[in-house]
């Protein structure tokens, strides 16, 4: 570990405890923990048949508060294990410290049920699928999982109804393109989502960015997601299309369907199922946290689990999740993954 993530650890953890003692006077403190012990069946790799370990895949605290009427603010540090992916043949095994750095930083000033967000915000990408599904703490979405955007940058958003009844609502940003990395110069990132309450049950949300990357490349995301959510069920259907340009290089499209469902049995049992199909082969599908897929075939993403709540603030979800891959462009048809998890998730 270098002096330099060494000191920012520290001072993350600082940070962690003198919120814990200051904001019950000040503020309203929070936390989300949640990771997985994992038992790996098969590996297109491999290597890491038969593994077994524990991943903390988040642990968040985030300090609010209402500063007046209008102004209110939000502060969050999160510290989570990197996902063992990237790092030649340690499949599933590191030696890569915690991940620790800021989440959110931002103020917001409210008018007329318009908000007004500046700072390390979030964007609008994920938010209609996490608010309506309310899965995150078991995955992640579709657009996140095949890493097709981010959670976080640095910019300014403004979001609100519509109309009177708040059937429409909206959000636009303009962000720098870094996430919760350091800032670079020439990057930059537009984004729009427009949403439309069909019915108190039914929900249209429909997305697009546009995202200047590094050494002169370009993406560009359309998605349209449709939710149906009652009480006892919940149903989700998204699609997107991301299309990546770089000069010097062919053009580069992803399509991704993803189905979700999930029925309350009972107050504590719920059984989930989810379904993701990709288009095409993904070059840097190795990098994906907790998996390291294949990047020579095309993937489709099955898992299945059962939510167990516990009580109100704590669940625990036994899950498998399946990764078979079709032929790829390179004439490969790698082998499937098979993970086995038993997942929790903790709200404090």
């Amino acid at each position: 570990m270098s002096e330099t993530s060494g000191f920012f650890r520290f001072c993350g953890f600082g940070l962690m405890v003198g919120l814990a003692a200051w904001a019950p006077a000040q503020g309203k403190l929070s936390g989300v923990l949640f990771g997985d012990f994992y038992s790996v069946g098969s590996h297109n790799t491999g290597k890491p048949n038969g593994r077994e370990g524990w991943f903390n895949r988040r642990f968040n605290l985030s300090y609010d508060r209402k500063l007046d009427s209008a102004w209110s603010m939000r502060l969050r540090v999160e510290f989570a294990d990197p996902g063992n992916a990237g790092h030649g043949d340690n499949v599933f095994s590191s030696e890569h410290s915690v991940d620790t750095y800021f989440k959110d930083a931002w103020l917001r000033y409210t008018v007329n049920g318009h908000k007004f967000t500046f700072g390390l915000i979030p964007t609008p990408t994920y938010e209609a699928n996490e608010d309506r599904l309310n899965y995150r703490p078991i995955e992640k979405t579709p657009t996140d999982l095949w890493r097709m955007a981010s959670s976080r940058d640095k910019g300014v958003s403004v979001a609100g109804p519509l109309d009177s009844q708040k059937k429409f609502d909206y959000t636009l940003m303009v962000g720098d393109g870094s996430g919760t990395r350091s800032s670079k110069s020439g990057l930059h990132t537009v984004y729009g989502r427009l949403g439309y309450k069909v019915t108190p049950q039914v929900y249209l949300s429909l997305y697009g960015d546009s995202w200047k990357r590094d050494r002169g490349a370009r993406w560009q995301t359309g998605m349209a997601e449709l939710f149906y959510t009652t009480p006892s069920v919940k149903l989700g259907l998204s699609l997107a299309n991301q299309r990546r340009t770089q000069p010097g290089r062919p053009v580069s499209n992803i399509d991704v369907i993803s189905l979700y469902g999930e029925a309350k049995l009972s107050e504590r049992l719920s059984p989930y199922a989810r379904l993701d199909v990709v288009g095409d082969a993904l070059s840097d599908a190795d990098r994906i946290a907790y998996y390291r897929m294949s990047k020579d075939g095309r993937p489709t993403f099955v898992q299945a689990g059962l939510r167990y709540r516990v009580h109100d603030n704590l669940e625990v979800v036994p899950n498998v999740t399946f990764v078979s891959y079709r032929r790829g462009p390179t004439g490969i048809t790698p082998s499937q993954d098979v993970i086995f998890r038993l997942t929790f998730s903790l709200k404090f």
